[in-house]
Formats: C-alpha cells, structure tokens, sequence
C-alpha cells in the first residue's frame, strides 16, 4: 500500500483560504462603517434635538433689533445664525384697537449646526423683537 501521506496545505488549498478570509473581512469592514455612520446619524439627531431646545431658550433671551449675524458654541457644536426682518417693524396695539407702547418686528432666524467643519443640521425659527418706543 503505497498511499502518499499529505502534510500541509497545496497552494491552491492557501488560495481558496486566502480569499474566503479576504471576502468575510470586506463584508465586517462594510458592515461596520455602515453601523458606525447610522450610529453618528443618530448621535447628530439627539444632538441637534438638544442645541434646538436651547437655542430656543437662548432666542427668547435675545433682543434683535437688528438683522445680525452671530456665531455660539452650545455643547462643543457650533451654531451660525442669521437672524432678518420678515415684517416691517411697526406700532403694536392692544386688543381694543389702540396703540401699545411698543415697536413690534418679526425676524426670520436661519441657523446652521457644524462640527469640525461638517454641517450637522439645520434649524429655523421666528421671533418677535419688541422694543419701548417711550426709550428711543
């Protein structure tokens, strides 16, 4: 009985190895950068929900008399907002139908969310900026 005792691997064997381990590998790697890009999507919209609740709160704090331009940090994002006139400033009244004692104008408030140079999104509001006219 003359029966040749193999050891090792043919070549062709390490080939057909080499490549099923090259095809799984690039399956995980596609696998894992796309878990990894939902999972930062996801980490922006938490985000985003939150910078929006406090600009909300930072807007209704603010004054604007004046179409302006402002950056802020919130939360190590950075918030460019853009803030104009939608109406006309003007006399406001009260229900009855005479005049207040305020100039009323509303403003279009446009901001933009980034971080490290990557737009994460973007938020829009209005507000009323009111002023004493007795101050001017």
């Amino acid at each position: 009985m003359t029966l040749k005792q193999s050891r090792g691997f043919t070549l062709l064997e390490s080939i057909v190895a080499l490549v099923i381990l090259s095809t799984s590998c690039v399956a995980i790697y596609s696998w894992l950068s796309t878990s990894l890009d939902g999972l930062r999507r996801v980490d922006d919209t938490v985000t985003i929900k939150l910078i929006t609740d406090d600009l909300g709160a930072y807007f209704r704090t603010v004054t604007i008399e004046n179409e302006t331009e402002e950056t802020l940090t919130l939360n190590g994002y950075q918030v460019d907002w853009m803030a104009r006139l939608v109406e006309p400033k003007q006399l406001g009244r009260h229900p009855m139908g005479t005049s207040s004692n305020f100039i009323l104008g509303l403003y279009q408030i446009d901001a933009i969310v980034s971080k490290d140079n990557r737009e994460v999104g973007q938020f829009k509001t209005r507000t009323v900026s009111f002023k004493n006219r007795s101050n001017e």
